[in-house]
């Protein structure tokens, strides 16, 4: 599904988010037409990130790739994942740990 590709200026920076599917189901995900804004860990460059920054999504394994162009909501917050997403990570455990993530679109 194509929602649209954020406009990028001058000012913005692209950062690759690299996601795991052994982790998290990111594929059914993406196919979720109620899910129009997400959460995505933030590991490193966390002062970096910012409001209105691109995001590409590059998914690892045997179909490796950039699934998805993201525009980045917010600043990174230490949070859980929503209770909207939570049910697509493998590990039931890993939902509930609070992370650095970004919010997008």
């Amino acid at each position: 599904m194509v929602i649209g590709i954020p406009e990028l200026s001058l000012n913005n920076n692209v950062w690759i988010f690299q996601g795991n599917p052994e982790y998290y189901d990111f594929f059914s995900e993406f196919k979720d037409e109620s899910i129009t804004e997400g959460l995505w860990t933030v590991t490193r460059y966390k002062e970096q990130i910012n409001k209105g920054d691109i995001g590409l999504i590059w998914i690892s394994g045997s179909d490796a790739g950039i699934y998805a162009i993201i525009e980045i909501l917010n600043k990174p917050e230490y949070r859980e994942d929503s209770e909207k997403l939570k049910k697509y990570w493998n590990i039931p455990s890993d939902a509930a740990n609070k992370e650095w993530r970004v919010q997008y679109k």
